[in-house]
């Protein structure tokens, strides 16, 4: 999959490779020579020994790999490269690792490597064909890469795909397979200095996974990732007592669609974007979520769009902005479009794009966590802008966009009553933000009519901190002085053509 147009593109870098690397080329069978300089001379991958793995090698992959059910850990990177000449598994044009279902490691794995690059080149694809609901099997863990404790390592461009195909076919009734739940497109445990970009994954229980139960993990960062039919789009965590993530970066990503795995049972509750925390003295320091565009189909059991959880731990000064969040299905996502439990986080500039002003719409954001700032939002078609749960708090929230709610606050109806019983919101509008949801990307403004228009507060001193603020989620540069408009994007069609630049200093900001 290449880079989408709505991602702001990064990458990170290992450095030239040694000009004395090696390219190795392998099969699953040897052909021709057998003597790995090409794909049609390819070496068998069971002859890969310890002298392959070394610094700097290229091991290409040729054609198709046809495991057998339940193969697991079929490449395993044998060894780690160094600064500036990582170990590289590219798929070569066409490659495909195919089986009725793999295994927990997967077609690739590593462990307690360092500086590894997995890239899928044009087209390759790892995917199982007969794992899932409908399917003659359903085992429920099945993985398509997997990493453990693997650090300054990169997974890219590859294509992960029916690693569980779980299925509902509304009513919810139907829908009785409670199978799948630790399948895994990407899974990725420990390790620092993570990249995942350029994936296309879909129809697992969890696309894209990072998670450690230990210790302290620095940089994470996931973005131009296309992920659709998982019960979890992208998830990141601390999953045990005093592990610490400094550094978790996730944008540019599309994630959508995740319907097919309701369950009558409610064994599955889907998120878009999830990040949490679970252990005494658990943290994640340094969260920025942005730039993500987060639609489709809900169904019934959805949490939420972007879900952000310290329980027990603490995620404090996150900054969630420019994401687009949209529900184009009969659903609504119980906890809110954007659910934060997290301390002292940064709400901007976002677009919430709900269904109805009914019950039937869900709620544009729940604080359950303590003093989060609300600034430049969306907030349309939903039954709630801003509910705030007994004991959390909003430390401030003004020039936002709530239209079409039936309510703005828990006890309020309207904006005026919110505005007089917090005191919030004192430049904030009602109207209509006249939203395209047909323009490219979506739900950008329509016109200078527009109340969110030129009406927002300039953020341009934040911008020293999340550099990335500073242009919208399609790349136009904001203002350094005078107001930005709400939402996720400056007036639609003042975006010069072609893709937009990356960003400037973009680091993991630790508070």
């Amino acid at each position: 999959m290449r880079k989408l147009m709505f991602v702001t593109a990064g990458f990170l870098s290992f450095g030239v490779t040694s000009a004395k690397a090696n390219n190795l080329y392998i099969a699953q069978n040897a052909t021709g020579a057998a003597s790995g300089a090409d794909c049609a001379d390819a070496r068998a991958y069971t002859t890969l020994g310890s002298s392959d793995w070394v610094a700097g090698n290229v091991i290409h992959l040729c054609g198709t790999f046809s495991m057998p059910a339940g193969a697991s850990g079929v490449i395993a990177i044998g060894g780690s490269g160094t600064s500036g000449n990582p170990i590289t598994v590219k798929f070569e044009t066409g490659a495909i690792a195919t089986t009725p279902y793999w295994g927990a490691n997967g077609f690739i794995t590593a462990s307690n490597q360092n500086y590894i690059v997995v890239d899928g080149g044009t087209d390759g694809s790892v995917t199982s064909t007969a794992n899932g609901t409908n399917l003659a099997n359903q085992q429920s863990v099945a993985t398509g890469v997997h990493f453990n404790t693997v650090s300054n390592a990169e997974i890219k461009n590859l294509n992960v795909s029916n690693m569980y195909v779980h299925a509902c076919v509304q009513p919810l009734t139907n829908c009785t397979d409670a199978n799948g739940g630790s399948s895994y497109g990407i899974e990725w445990l420990y390790g620092s200095n993570v990249t995942i970009d350029g994936n296309s994954v879909h129809d697992a229980f969890g696309c894209i996974r990072y998670v450690f139960n230990t210790g302290t993990s620095t940089n994470v960062s996931v973005f131009g990732n296309n992920v659709y039919n998982c019960n979890w789009g992208i998830n990141t965590a601390t999953g045990g007592t005093n592990a610490v993530l400094n550094g978790d970066l996730i944008y540019g990503n599309h994630v959508h669609d995740w319907g097919n795995w309701d369950n009558a049972s409610n064994y599955f509750h889907h998120d878009g974007i999830f990040v949490f925390t679970t252990g005494t003295g658990a943290a994640i320091n340094g969260l920025q979520i942005f730039n993500n565009l987060i639609y489709g189909n809900i169904a019934t059991t959805m949490t939420g769009h972007i879900y952000i959880s310290q329980t027990p731990g603490t995620i404090t000064n996150a900054y969630v902005y420019n994401n687009v969040m949209s529900n184009t299905s009969s659903g609504y996502a119980a906890d809110g479009y954007l659910y934060d439990w997290s301390t002292n986080s940064f709400i901007f500039n976002n677009t919430i794009v709900g269904r109805v002003a009914t019950n039937m719409g869900g709620t544009g954001y729940i604080q359950y966590g303590n003093g989060s700032t609300l600034v430049n939002n969306i907030i349309t078609s939903c039954y709630a802008a801003l509910l705030v749960n007994t004991g959390a708090s909003i430390g401030s929230s003004d020039y936002n966009d709530i239209y079409n709610c039936a309510q703005v606050g828990t006890t309020s109806t309207t904006l005026s009553q919110w505005q007089a019983a917090t005191g919030f919101d004192a430049h904030s509008t009602a109207g209509n933000p006249l939203l395209n949801v047909n323009s490219s990307p979506p739900y950008q403004l329509v016109s200078t009519s527009s109340p969110a228009y030129h009406s927002g507060s300039n953020l341009t001193n934040y911008c020293s901190t999340v550099p990335a603020l500073c242009t919208d989620a399609a790349g136009s540069a904001r203002p350094s002085s005078g107001a930005w408009e709400m939402g996720a994007y400056q007036l639609a069609g003042s975006k010069s053509g072609g893709a937009p630049n990356p960003p400037a200093g973009l680091t993991a900001v630790v508070n």
